[in-house]
């Protein structure tokens, strides 16, 4: 039962989920479904296979609640 809950839910995520790119080389790292709630981020879903990094973009404005986010990996992490 659990196997079939996965394999729907990763269908699922291939179906709505965004695709993540690395915003230093532009490289496909997999798709999610990112939720925004309470200050927090959920990634569920991820569909690569390396570990993702949440590194802070630089604005031209300084704004707290609206901040933008990129996604990256380890140099060696292949």
């Amino acid at each position: 039962m659990k196997k079939l809950f996965r394999s729907l839910g990763i269908i699922v995520v291939k179906i709505v989920g965004r695709k993540i790119t690395d915003y230093k080389n532009g490289e496909h790292l997999g798709k999610a479904i990112i939720i925004v709630w309470g200050g927090k981020i959920h990634i569920i879903g991820y569909t690569g296979h390396r570990c993702l990094l949440v590194d802070w973009l630089p604005q031209e404005e300084l704004t707290y609640w609206r901040a933008r986010l990129g996604f990256t990996t380890r140099n060696n992490d292949k």
